[in-house]
């Protein structure tokens, strides 16, 4: 359930942070790939996956070749496996422990103009980042 809000900043924050699976994660990252202006992607665990949940992470992140993203900001010790796998294909990649250090960082970088798609497990709460965003 895709969220679309624009900014005061005119920021398009795409809100899919209501629940999450490797495969809605891949059609999240074509629907960021083909919008214009910069995209930044903020990914959090996929909770519940049990023991391929790593594997099934790496391939989030691998899945970031050729996309044109060009942040990678990703949150939570599952997600450590994106942007792992992730931050090759990318422009810049980080990785976070702490949400409110993720908020930070995403404040301080996004710009007017940019796309900034945020998704995870309900479980990770990442409607917090899009809230600060859209303040």
């Amino acid at each position: 359930r895709m969220e679309l809000h624009h900014s005061k900043q005119d920021v398009a924050v795409i809100n899919d942070a209501y629940n999450a699976s490797p495969t809605s994660m891949k059609a999240a990252i074509d629907t960021l790939s083909a919008m214009d202006g910069r995209k930044i992607l903020i990914l959090a665990d996929v909770l519940e996956l049990g023991e391929n949940s790593a594997a099934m992470h790496a391939s989030v992140g691998e899945y970031l070749e050729d996309k044109g993203i060009d942040y990678l900001l990703t949150y939570g010790e599952e997600a450590a496996h994106i942007h792992q796998a992730g931050k090759a294909f990318v422009e810049t990649a980080e990785h976070f422990d702490d949400k409110t250090q993720l908020i930070e960082y995403t404040l301080a970088h996004v710009q007017p103009k940019d796309n900034v798609l945020i998704k995870g497990s309900r479980g990770m709460a990442l409607e917090e980042v899009a809230q600060a965003l859209l303040e």
